[in-house]
């Protein structure tokens, strides 16, 4: 019988930190209620040849189907880890910082759907409703 898998949320990049006070401008804790947060990139990484195999490298690649990711960052960053959690098959799960509600979205896209236009689909929704 294979072990329990804890969920894990992986934040692809840290925010720059304030210029007058050093201090982080994002407080992550609120994904904490997703699972154990695993950072991947620093805040000072750049976009580079080396960016799939740094997240790789980093933590990704123990990617699981019941893990999250956590959209930070610079956007070819967090393209490369979508395509990364995408090319195992299992639908990624991807947490969203909504300003409305202050609150997480999870959306969920699923690649096993993407190559059918009958089926294709992307699902948003809060914390217990997918």
């Amino acid at each position: 019988m294979p072990a329990e898998h804890f969920p894990v949320v992986f934040v692809v990049q840290l925010p720059w930190p304030d210029r007058n006070t050093g201090q982080a401008v994002r407080d992550f804790t609120p994904a904490e209620r997703y699972g154990k947060l695993k950072i991947l990139l620093a805040h000072d990484h750049g976009v580079t040849d080396d960016l799939a195999d740094d997240l790789l490298d980093a933590g990704l690649k123990a990617w699981h189907p019941g893990d999250f990711l956590l959209c930070s960052g610079h956007p070819v960053a967090i393209g490369v880890a979508t395509a990364i959690a995408a090319s195992r098959g299992f639908p990624v799960r991807l947490l969203v910082w909504s300003g409305r509600t202050r609150a997480y979205d999870v959306v969920t896209a699923d690649p096993r759907s993407w190559e059918d236009p009958a089926v294709r689909k992307v699902a948003v929704g809060r914390a217990g409703t997918l």
